[in-house]
Protein backbone atom coordinates (compact mmCIF):
# COMPACT_ATOMS: atom_id res chain seq x y z
CA UNK A 1 0.00 0.00 0.00
CA UNK A 2 3.21 2.24 0.53
CA UNK A 3 2.68 2.54 -3.46
CA UNK A 4 -1.05 3.88 -3.02
CA UNK A 5 -1.97 7.27 -4.57
CA UNK A 6 -4.46 7.93 -1.55
CA UNK A 7 -5.41 10.97 -2.73
CA UNK A 8 -6.55 9.37 -6.12
CA UNK A 9 -8.17 6.81 -4.66
CA UNK A 10 -10.28 9.15 -2.59
CA UNK A 11 -11.52 10.57 -5.61
CA UNK A 12 -12.07 7.63 -7.56
CA UNK A 13 -14.11 6.27 -4.85
CA UNK A 14 -15.82 9.31 -3.36
CA UNK A 15 -14.77 8.24 0.19
CA UNK A 16 -12.43 10.43 2.59
CA UNK A 17 -9.33 9.06 3.89
CA UNK A 18 -10.41 7.91 7.14
CA UNK A 19 -13.57 5.84 5.23
CA UNK A 20 -10.84 4.49 2.88
CA UNK A 21 -9.04 3.11 6.23
CA UNK A 22 -12.51 1.41 7.09
CA UNK A 23 -13.38 -0.08 3.97
CA UNK A 24 -10.33 -2.13 2.20
CA UNK A 25 -8.53 -5.62 2.50
CA UNK A 26 -5.07 -6.68 1.45
CA UNK A 27 -5.28 -9.75 -0.74
CA UNK A 28 -1.92 -10.80 0.38
CA UNK A 29 -1.53 -13.34 -2.37
CA UNK A 30 -2.25 -10.79 -5.24
CA UNK A 31 0.08 -8.10 -3.67
CA UNK A 32 -2.89 -6.09 -3.85
CA UNK A 33 -5.19 -3.97 -2.12
CA UNK A 34 -9.09 -3.95 -2.07
CA UNK A 35 -11.10 -0.86 -1.66
CA UNK A 36 -14.82 -0.04 -1.56
CA UNK A 37 -17.10 2.56 -1.29
CA UNK A 38 -20.01 1.08 1.22
CA UNK A 39 -22.90 3.16 -0.19
CA UNK A 40 -25.10 2.07 -2.39
CA UNK A 41 -24.28 2.10 -6.00
CA UNK A 42 -20.41 2.57 -5.06
CA UNK A 43 -17.13 1.91 -6.63
CA UNK A 44 -14.76 -1.06 -5.58
CA UNK A 45 -11.46 -1.41 -7.04
CA UNK A 46 -8.28 -3.36 -6.36
CA UNK A 47 -4.80 -1.61 -6.30
CA UNK A 48 -1.63 -3.85 -6.81
CA UNK A 49 1.45 -3.00 -5.08
CA UNK A 50 2.75 -1.36 -8.15
CA UNK A 51 -0.35 0.80 -8.34
CA UNK A 52 -2.32 -0.92 -11.69
CA UNK A 53 -6.00 -0.77 -10.89
CA UNK A 54 -9.08 -2.76 -11.69
CA UNK A 55 -12.09 -0.81 -10.40
CA UNK A 56 -16.31 -1.58 -11.06
CA UNK A 57 -19.25 -0.48 -9.89
CA UNK A 58 -21.17 -2.39 -6.91
CA UNK A 59 -23.15 -3.91 -9.93
CA UNK A 60 -19.95 -6.53 -10.30
CA UNK A 61 -19.27 -8.96 -7.67
CA UNK A 62 -15.82 -8.70 -5.70
CA UNK A 63 -15.65 -12.06 -6.98
CA UNK A 64 -16.02 -11.07 -10.68
CA UNK A 65 -13.63 -8.30 -9.89
CA UNK A 66 -11.33 -10.56 -8.41
CA UNK A 67 -11.40 -12.80 -10.78
CA UNK A 68 -10.97 -10.39 -13.91
CA UNK A 69 -7.98 -8.93 -11.73
CA UNK A 70 -6.59 -12.15 -11.73
CA UNK A 71 -7.04 -12.56 -15.23
CA UNK A 72 -5.12 -9.65 -15.95
CA UNK A 73 -7.57 -7.35 -16.79
CA UNK A 74 -6.46 -3.33 -15.75
CA UNK A 75 -8.11 0.35 -15.85
CA UNK A 76 -4.85 2.04 -15.47
CA UNK A 77 -2.32 2.60 -13.13
CA UNK A 78 -3.67 5.06 -9.74
CA UNK A 79 -0.03 6.95 -9.53
CA UNK A 80 -0.57 8.34 -12.44
CA UNK A 81 -3.36 10.57 -12.30
CA UNK A 82 -7.10 8.84 -13.19
CA UNK A 83 -7.75 12.85 -13.63
CA UNK A 84 -6.74 14.91 -15.46
CA UNK A 85 -3.32 16.93 -14.44
CA UNK A 86 -4.26 20.57 -15.46
CA UNK A 87 -1.12 22.07 -14.77
CA UNK A 88 0.20 24.31 -17.62
CA UNK A 89 -3.33 24.32 -19.41
CA UNK A 90 -4.75 27.53 -20.42
CA UNK A 91 -8.30 28.37 -20.75
CA UNK A 92 -8.64 27.18 -24.68
CA UNK A 93 -7.28 24.06 -24.20
CA UNK A 94 -9.47 23.47 -20.56
CA UNK A 95 -11.70 24.08 -23.43
CA UNK A 96 -11.11 21.74 -25.74
CA UNK A 97 -10.28 19.15 -23.48
CA UNK A 98 -13.98 19.38 -22.28
CA UNK A 99 -15.39 18.83 -25.94
CA UNK A 100 -12.82 15.60 -26.14
CA UNK A 101 -14.30 13.77 -22.97
CA UNK A 102 -17.86 14.87 -24.21
CA UNK A 103 -17.29 13.70 -27.78
CA UNK A 104 -15.96 10.16 -25.91
CA UNK A 105 -18.29 9.89 -23.61
CA UNK A 106 -21.06 10.38 -27.11
CA UNK A 107 -18.45 7.11 -28.43
CA UNK A 108 -19.08 5.22 -25.68
CA UNK A 109 -23.16 5.86 -25.45
CA UNK A 110 -23.15 4.86 -28.93
CA UNK A 111 -21.45 1.50 -28.94
CA UNK A 112 -17.75 2.51 -29.25
CA UNK A 113 -16.30 0.95 -26.93
CA UNK A 114 -13.33 -1.62 -26.71
CA UNK A 115 -13.44 -5.59 -26.12
CA UNK A 116 -13.41 -5.03 -21.90
CA UNK A 117 -16.13 -2.82 -21.83
CA UNK A 118 -18.29 -5.05 -24.29
CA UNK A 119 -17.84 -8.17 -21.88
CA UNK A 120 -18.74 -6.83 -18.94
CA UNK A 121 -21.39 -3.84 -18.32
CA UNK A 122 -19.82 -2.71 -15.32
CA UNK A 123 -16.68 -1.79 -16.76
CA UNK A 124 -18.20 0.39 -18.98
CA UNK A 125 -20.44 1.99 -16.28
CA UNK A 126 -16.71 2.84 -14.41
CA UNK A 127 -15.38 3.95 -17.44
CA UNK A 128 -18.19 6.71 -18.38
CA UNK A 129 -18.98 8.02 -14.63
CA UNK A 130 -14.87 8.85 -14.45
CA UNK A 131 -15.43 10.45 -17.77
CA UNK A 132 -18.45 12.33 -16.41
CA UNK A 133 -16.11 13.30 -13.15
CA UNK A 134 -13.17 14.53 -15.79
CA UNK A 135 -15.63 16.66 -17.26
CA UNK A 136 -17.21 18.46 -14.08
CA UNK A 137 -13.86 19.18 -12.94
CA UNK A 138 -12.58 20.51 -16.16
CA UNK A 139 -15.55 22.32 -16.05
CA UNK A 140 -14.84 23.44 -12.15
CA UNK A 141 -11.04 24.43 -13.21
CA UNK A 142 -12.22 26.39 -16.14
CA UNK A 143 -14.61 28.46 -13.90
CA UNK A 144 -12.55 28.75 -10.94
CA UNK A 145 -8.82 29.31 -12.58
CA UNK A 146 -10.07 31.40 -15.51
CA UNK A 147 -12.73 33.37 -14.55
CA UNK A 148 -11.61 36.65 -15.61
CA UNK A 149 -11.35 35.24 -18.79
CA UNK A 150 -14.76 33.68 -19.32
CA UNK A 151 -17.61 35.42 -20.46
CA UNK A 152 -20.51 35.67 -17.78
CA UNK A 153 -22.23 33.00 -20.67
CA UNK A 154 -18.94 30.60 -20.71
CA UNK A 155 -18.69 31.20 -16.87
CA UNK A 156 -22.83 30.07 -16.68
CA UNK A 157 -22.33 27.13 -19.29
CA UNK A 158 -19.49 24.96 -17.46
CA UNK A 159 -20.93 25.64 -14.24
CA UNK A 160 -24.03 24.44 -15.33
CA UNK A 161 -22.74 21.46 -16.79
CA UNK A 162 -20.56 20.87 -13.71
CA UNK A 163 -23.53 20.93 -11.65
CA UNK A 164 -25.50 19.02 -13.97
CA UNK A 165 -23.13 16.43 -13.75
CA UNK A 166 -22.78 16.48 -9.76
CA UNK A 167 -26.16 16.51 -9.11
CA UNK A 168 -26.71 13.48 -11.10
CA UNK A 169 -23.73 10.98 -10.56
CA UNK A 170 -24.82 9.72 -7.55
CA UNK A 171 -27.37 8.28 -9.14
CA UNK A 172 -25.81 6.88 -12.33
CA UNK A 173 -26.10 3.12 -11.58
CA UNK A 174 -27.22 2.18 -15.16
CA UNK A 175 -26.03 3.03 -18.86
CA UNK A 176 -29.21 4.87 -18.66
CA UNK A 177 -28.01 6.78 -16.08
CA UNK A 178 -24.94 7.89 -17.90
CA UNK A 179 -27.32 8.81 -21.36
CA UNK A 180 -29.26 10.74 -19.11
CA UNK A 181 -26.97 12.91 -17.71
CA UNK A 182 -24.98 13.09 -21.48
CA UNK A 183 -28.52 14.67 -22.35
CA UNK A 184 -27.67 17.42 -19.96
CA UNK A 185 -24.47 18.43 -20.85
CA UNK A 186 -24.46 17.72 -24.66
Amino acid sequence: MEYINFKELEKLLDLSEDELKQNYKRLVEEKATYFWNPNKGGKHIIVSDNGDYLGASSSISFDKLLEEYKNGRRNGKINESVFTNYAGMNSEEIKELIVRKISLLNNKIDGNIDEQEKLNEGYLLWNCKMILRNIYMSCDKLVNKFSEELTSDEREYYSKKSEAIKNAEKNCNSIEDIKKVFDLIK
